[in-house]
């Protein structure tokens, strides 16, 4: 059963994103979807979610349903957690003043708004947001240059990996100007999933390491396209990396790794004093 109701609603998201395509739902910086003979709305939420993933900022999605001869939008609300104009989404709507009710958690939550102020809260959020930039933004806990970190410090952190958890979250950290030659970049595992490459700082080397979905971050790092061939010249490239300090263990030894959760490749080097 659950994997036919995943099939139906990967059908109907696949629909809903190609009327989203082109449209002026695309320049909302909160998107409101109108999902009525679409989707149940008990999908209302894990839809949100996924979309606000793929679009990178918050996505409202509703049906509209007749209550006491009023058409009502009632469904749910999805923050996405680096969209940096806004921490508390469920206060910020309720602010409006125009919503029913926004009930449940910061970022995730029940939504329910008269549809006659669908427009009107729609052009108030994207006046409210007109200088919000749709981007990553990622709040880190610590910022250091690849000169400047030492292996032990990621061994040190690596080795509470097991306190992390829903009341402590894991520290994220951001690492610039990482040096990389381009022959150390490798894709590794039974599915080719797993990216891998090395930075050696101070004699030793750091691996990076990040998991996939598909080979398009390997292209890009290598400059290889999907065909094999090279696009341009060069034996390394600069990155800035946000990541997760690990411990990889090899043989009874421990070994400093850096679990890759995004990266910039710089267009050339950058050199902090």
């Amino acid at each position: 059963v659950k994997s036919r109701q995943d099939r139906l609603v990967s059908k109907e998201v696949k629909n809903i994103q190609d009327e989203i395509k082109g449209s002026d739902i695309e320049k909302d910086k909160i998107m409101m979807l109108d999902v009525t003979g679409k989707l149940d709305r008990e999908f209302t939420g894990y839809v949100a979610n996924s979309f606000a993933q793929t679009y990178k900022r918050p996505v409202l999605v509703y049906t509209i349903n007749t209550i006491d001869n009023k058409e009502v939008c009632n469904g749910s609300g999805r923050n996405y957690d680096k969209f940096e104009a806004i921490d508390n989404l469920r206060t910020f709507l309720l602010d409006t003043g125009d919503f029913n009710k926004v009930e449940g958690h910061n970022s995730a939550f029940g939504i329910s708004i008269d549809k006659d102020k669908i427009m009107t809260v729609q052009n108030k959020l994207n006046k409210l947001l007109a200088n919000a930039e749709i981007k990553d933004v990622y709040h880190v806990d610590y910022a250091v240059s690849i000169g400047r970190l030492k292996p032990k410090q990621v061994l040190q952190v690596g080795q509470f990996d097991y306190m992390w958890g829903n009341m402590l979250d894991e520290p994220l950290f951001a690492i610039t100007d990482v040096k990389v030659a381009i022959k150390d970049i490798e894709l590794i595992g039974d599915k080719q999933n797993i990216l891998r490459f090395y930075s050696t700082v101070q004699g030793r080397d750091i691996t990076f390491i990040k998991f996939m979905k598909g080979k398009e971050t390997y292209e890009q790092l290598t400059n290889v396209g999907s065909r094999g061939f090279k696009k341009s010249t060069g034996d390394y490239i600069y990155l800035d990396v946000i990541g997760k300090f690990k411990i990889n263990e090899w043989k009874d030894k421990q070994y400093a790794q850096i679990e890759v959760v995004d990266f910039n490749k710089k267009t050339q080097r950058v050199i902090d004093f």
